[in-house]
């Protein structure tokens, strides 16, 4: 069964192309393959990471729940980012 590379120009069977094209369809399939197990392994890590954060939720007593020094800054919601280029 021919393989093919389909484009918004055209469906090309990837057997009639030059052997370096074929070989880059070769990579572009590994590619591809690689991409969705990284999906499937994030989405199985996200749920772990969900899981374990309710399990430890559950788990929070009041003896361990401490007091903030209100002398302490307050951390941000957000990620600050320094700004570290140099003005002229």
């Amino acid at each position: 069964m021919a393989e093919h590379y389909i484009t918004d120009s055209g469906t090309y069977d990837v057997s009639l192309l030059s052997e370096e094209a074929q070989s880059v369809w070769v990579l572009l399939k590994e590619v591809a393959i690689r991409q969705n197990n990284l999906q499937k392994e994030l989405a199985i890590i996200s749920g772990a990471g969900k899981s374990f954060t309710a399990t430890l939720n559950s788990m929070l007593t009041k003896d361990a729940l401490v007091d903030i020094d209100t002398d302490e800054p307050a951390l941000p919601d957000t990620e600050v980012v320094e700004d570290t280029s140099e003005e002229t």
